[in-house]
């Protein structure tokens, strides 16, 4: 047997295990969901005739305890669902694997729709692009951003050596990593929409091309802090009876220049925040993955992935603060606490 036709053997071998432990887990669903329900009902039968028996109070406590068993059985079938997820996404991955080993196009993912430009020299010549082509076939990308990346490095008209030289580097290394390459791939393709399909950092990209704003919110914050500041010494003052109530006057300019300029500034920048937000959360799961993995033996992966490895760098690092401005800016959103920041 020689080596394409042990992998295939060894990837055939492991989806007969994959599909064996997605019917147990299926399994495993089926029990549990008709768990749930035979809990539910009895639960409610229960409440129902406490309440008729024994009134309100007595209703309320044993509602809540009769209810737990469901909760629970709730909480493993989430889990058991989740892990069919997962064991299912990776059987894909296995699947494309021995897809890409025997060329069997049927079962590889559709071609990206890319259209090579006609006055290209070699693009439609050798079979670069199209849904026969060596793009489709070593494309294992999860987002539209790195399939383009993929169609460009092979469409290069005037290679650079030291960037193939790099690159080669990098793929030897990677090669000898199939656990990393697999684990990443599940982590990339859970993460995508509905766990499947293409990722796009487009709408990332946009917003961190679009020009910086906040030195309007920090002129009106210049403005506003003092004049809060103002508003408390005379509210103050006011309460210990040395001045009559101006306080109010000052406290309605404040409202004022709140009201028609800060707020609407508050409200773009926590917009500004959630779609940067929901573009690093839609891959955490890898970043969490990248972070945590260690490279041993693969100096080039590893400085590759080296903004992941640094403590001050680190997305999660970058989260956490993003989830903090979110709180404080997240209250300002909501009318009365607003007003009275």
């Amino acid at each position: 047997m020689d080596q394409k036709a042990a992998r295939q053997h060894a990837l055939q071998q492991q989806l007969e295990r994959l599909d064996g432990r997605i019917a147990q887990l299926d399994q495993q669903s089926q029990q549990l969901s008709r768990l749930r329900l035979a809990l539910f009902l009895a639960a409610a039968f229960i409440s129902g005739v406490t309440f008729l028996t024994w009134g309100a109070w007595p209703w309320l406590v044993v509602t809540l305890l009769a209810f737990i068993p469901f909760l629970v059985v709730v909480f493993l079938h989430r889990r058991v669902d989740t892990a069919v997820i997962r064991w299912q996404t990776w059987r894909q991955s296995k699947q494309t694997h021995l897809a890409r080993t025997a060329l069997d196009w049927d079962n590889l993912p559709p071609p990206m729709p890319f259209t090579a430009n006609p006055d290209h020299p070699f693009a439609t010549d050798l079979d670069v692009m199209g849904e026969y082509s060596l793009h489709r076939l070593l494309d294992t990308a999860v987002s539209d951003d790195g399939s383009a990346r993929l169609r460009d490095w092979l469409l290069e008209t005037r290679p650079n050596p030291d960037q193939i030289t790099y690159r080669q580097t990098l793929t030897r290394e990677l090669a000898d990593m199939p656990l990393f390459r697999d684990k990443l791939y599940l982590y990339a393709r859970l993460s995508a929409p509905q766990g499947d399909g293409q990722m796009s950092g487009q709408q990332l990209q946009t917003w961190l091309e679009q020009p910086d704003e906040s030195h309007k919110l920090r002129r009106l914050l210049f403005l506003l802090i003092p004049l809060s500041a103002l508003n408390i010494l005379l509210f103050w003052l006011r309460a210990r009876g040395v001045l009559p109530p101006v306080w109010v006057f000052t406290w309605g300019l404040y409202l004022l220049v709140y009201l028609l300029a800060a707020r609407p500034a508050i409200g773009s920048l926590f917009a500004d925040i959630m779609t940067l937000r929901d573009g690093l959360d839609t891959l955490n799961g890898v970043f969490g993955f990248l972070e945590g993995y260690r490279y041993g033996h693969s100096p080039h992966v590893k400085t590759l992935c080296a903004p992941f490895l640094d403590e001050g760098k680190r997305p999660s690092a970058h989260l956490q603060r993003i989830r903090r401005t979110m709180s404080g800016v997240g209250l300002t959103q909501h009318p009365q606490p607003g007003a009275g920041l």
